[in-house]
């Protein structure tokens, strides 16, 4: 089948009639049903070329005494004309929108094609041919996401559905009708649009006499404007924006600097959609302020123990109305949250719930605290303690330091890899425990002729000249590989590789009976399971390859192989760090250790003896 881009490309050169064009004839000299070009009247170059009837009566010996060629235009009439929507098409992401389409004069379209593309070098948003819809030319963007309107289709008019409409559906869209060779074309415009949250305001300081306000809105898109403006004033006020993408929807960060002393007591901050013409507001009233005061000094607890977490506001102020709390680093970590009189139970960080514990006996005063207890590890560092009133939020910074001691962190932490060791891909070294060292020697059987191995089998470099080995079936031939004699059928077993600083190799396992003659692929669709180091880069030679960010370079690579459960994992032992894991693999027949080396570097690769 022609593909849909194709085929309008072949119809906009065939010179058919448009909805919008007017389609023209040249006849040049010659005789009745020589070829003659079809132009488009707004086209600038010739687009095909065409027969005259003989029928058509033209003196041609008129135009044979002219000197220079001459053409006679003859005008067709259009059968039909296409029209879409005047006005851009406004919507929201995740709505349905709607891309109505007619011909005029009403005529049926049941037997027409009907389709709406983005350009017409790209694939269709959507293609009804044949009475059906054609899936197979659909972009694999609008696949399960599209529905044609056809109730009244016998007048000429359909209506194509977008479903959850993405900010990728934004922009321009063609709608076609086409019968036979005769076809016409209208534009339409989809303008994705989105309102963001209304802005959350937040007062910190005062730091140096001056008070800071932060208006933080989310979700908007295309990019909006933002202000801070006194309010009963129109004038913005100078402030520092900055602009992210998340998910391509615009958050805004908004701050301004107030002095301490200054008379302003009411500003605004406001978010404008300049598409929807829309804006949201928020409002603070700075007020006689307060400052929170917190612990300088870190609260030291050692694991098990209760850690107390205090803060007050300076001066003294009720505080039973406000919202009182401790959060980590951002907003969304929460640890504690008193708000309406009661625990915010639903706010709070799963790690901390049922751990915590409020004392609010000074809460009229501005005085609280926070117990966590049965401190852990994990709950090392920086809190911040918070007052919230009227969006006007002031917070004081405290740390908590958790003394560990080592041998008992160590105990603990190998309490949680035995409970799920499988999962954890940390502590090389523990995971020993579970898999059975295996005693690897190199098989001379099925060394590449320029593979050179050592007397007791355990080291191979590369040499420069193939060696007289004789080409059995199990012999590599073209890949400079070698495999281990040790067959894997079952169970888990590890081994140690070292490669020192060479600057090239392949190392982990394949199925004994992997392709050895002629080029082979290596990945783990063909039957192998390993990494790589070429041109400084590391791989796991996956499929697709995945390029490796590691943080040391290993010296030492431990190999993990789980047959029944279809894992293989890499191990940098130098700093027991996890390099890759291949999962879920289907493992059939034996797999042998594999070794690869691309250069003849002298630098050697040895198995190290199991311990």
């Amino acid at each position: 089948m022609v593909t849909f881009a194709r085929r309008i490309l072949a119809n906009a050169h065939s010179g058919h009639s448009d909805g919008s064009l007017q389609t023209r004839t040249a006849v040049t000299q010659g005789s009745p049903g020589q070829c003659v070009r079809r132009v488009p009247a707004r086209a600038k170059s010739v687009l095909d070329v065409s027969c005259i009837v003989p029928s058509l009566a033209i003196d041609y010996s008129r135009l044979a005494a002219s000197t220079k060629p001459t053409r006679l235009f003859l005008s067709f009439p259009n059968r039909f004309t296409v029209i879409g929507p005047a006005e851009p098409i406004l919507v929201k992401p995740s709505e349905d929108v709607l891309l109505p389409c007619h011909l005029s004069p009403k005529m049926s379209a049941e037997h027409m094609e009907v389709s709406w593309f983005r350009s017409h070098f790209s694939d269709a948003v959507y293609v009804y041919w044949d009475g059906k819809a054609q899936d197979e030319e659909q972009a694999v963007e609008y696949r399960g996401r599209t529905q044609l309107v056809k109730d009244t289709i016998a007048e000429g008019d359909v209506t194509l559905r977008i479903q959850s409409v993405r900010l990728s559906d934004n922009g321009q869209y063609w709608c076609r009708f086409q019968e036979n060779h005769e076809y016409g074309e209208a534009t339409s415009e989809v303008v994705v649009t989105s309102l963001g949250t209304v802005p959350h305001i937040r007062m910190e300081g005062p730091v140096d006499q001056r008070i800071q306000l932060v208006c933080i809105s989310r979700g908007w898109f295309p990019e909006p404007q933002a202000r801070w403006r006194y309010v009963g004033g129109d004038e913005p006020l100078p402030s520092k924006i900055q602009i992210l993408v998340i998910d391509g929807l615009f958050r805004v960060e908004m701050s301004l600097m107030i002095r301490e002393d200054s008379s302003v007591k009411n500003v605004s901050c406001s978010i404008y959609n300049p598409i929807l013409d829309e804006e949201k507001v928020s409002f603070v009233y700075i007020p006689a302020l307060r400052k929170v005061v917190a612990p300088t000094q870190s609260i030291v607890a050692s694991v098990g123990e209760d850690a107390l977490l205090t803060c007050h506001l300076f001066p003294e102020v009720n505080a039973q109305s406000m919202e009182v709390g401790w959060i980590r680093s951002q907003f969304s970590d929460t640890v504690y949250m008193y708000r309406d009189g009661k625990d915010q139970e639903e706010e709070q960080m799963v790690e901390y719930r049922r751990r915590t514990e409020f004392t609010k006996d000074a809460i009229t005063k501005g005085s609280v605290a926070l117990k966590i207890r049965n401190i852990r590890v994990s709950d090392d560092g920086q809190y911040q303690c918070y007052f919230e009133k009227n969006r006007v939020f002031q917070r004081a910074t405290l740390k908590i330091k958790v003394e560990v001691d080592p041998q008992e962190e160590i105990e603990r932490r190998k309490v949680l890899y035995r409970a799920e060791w499988r999962k954890a891909l940390i502590y090389a070294d523990w995971r020993k425990e579970y898999f059975q060292a295996v005693h690897v020697t190199l098989d001379p059987d099925t060394a590449h002729p320029e593979l050179i191995l050592s007397e007791e089998w355990r080291r191979v470099i590369r040499g420069e000249s193939p060696q007289d080995f004789p080409d059995t079936a199990q012999r590599f031939d073209v890949l400079p590989c070698v495999l281990g004699r040790e067959k894997i059928i079952s169970g888990r077993h590890y081994w140690e590789v070292e490669v020192g600083n060479r600057g090239d190799w392949e190392l982990g396992v394949c199925r004994e009976n992997v392709q050895k003659k002629g080029e082979v692929i290596v990945s783990s669709e063909s039957g192998f399971w390993a990494l790589r180091l070429y041109d400084d880069k590391y791989w796991a030679l996956s499929n697709p390859p995945t390029c490796l960010s590691l943080r040391q370079s290993p010296q030492t690579v431990a190999i993990f192989v789980d047959y029944d459960f279809g894992d293989v994992s890499f191990y940098n032992m130098n700093d027991g760090s996890h390099i890759y894991n291949f999962t879920s693999q289907f493992f059939f027949g034996a797999l042998c250790p594999y070794i690869r080396l691309w250069s003849c570097d002298q630098a050697p690769v040895t198995i190290c003896p199991e311990p």
